[in-house]
């Protein structure tokens, strides 16, 4: 079901029960490319830095947003992974 984003949903917050390598695995194996695999170590690195500032009850799996992890990643990446998370998640609610 389609909501806005940032709306609280569960899958959406950093410590929520799907992790962004399960978002993956719901992924088609032909539909990961080299985006998947990059965006998915980037989202790795983001996580790190949130937990480790202990700020994982204030930012979202969301791929945008003002509480988006996507706000972790350099700059240059942002797009991407934004772009993958949205894909996976979408796949991750298609089941």
């Amino acid at each position: 079901r389609a909501r806005p984003s940032g709306s609280g949903r569960y899958m959406e917050y950093a410590f929520a029960a799907a992790h962004p390598a399960q978002y993956v695995h719901w992924l088609p194996p032909e539909e990961r490319t080299e985006a998947t695999s990059r965006s998915l170590l980037l989202l790795y690195e983001a996580l790190d830095i949130v937990y480790t500032q202990n700020m994982q009850a204030s930012v979202l799996m969301s791929p945008d947003g003002p509480h988006s992890i996507v706000n972790f990643i350099p700059k240059a990446d942002r797009q991407l992974v934004a772009s993958e998370l949205k894909r996976w998640q979408h796949a991750y609610l298609r089941g």
